[in-house]
């Protein structure tokens, strides 16, 4: 899905974010090498100590996630 994704827009994007709330979800996000963060919301209330080893960070909401989101993107530029 990632691949098609990047087809689209017909360009790979060199920041990657990938918000979850699961173990899977990021997983998938270190296997395209996006920083990952962990919701502590719906699913992720229940997540094991395995799923926040894969996150860059672990946030109570989307709120947080998308600060700390657009602090990362202001440093870059």
């Amino acid at each position: 899905m990632f691949e098609q994704a990047v087809a689209a827009l017909e360009e790979s994007p060199t920041v990657r974010f990938m918000v979850g709330d699961r173990e899977s979800d990021l997983q998938f996000g270190r296997n395209i090498n996006a920083r990952t963060i962990l919701l502590r919301t719906g699913y992720g209330a229940s997540q094991t100590a395995k799923a926040e080893s894969l996150a860059d960070l672990v946030c109570d909401d989307l709120l947080a996630a998308s600060v700390w989101i657009a602090s990362a993107l202001a440093e870059t530029l």
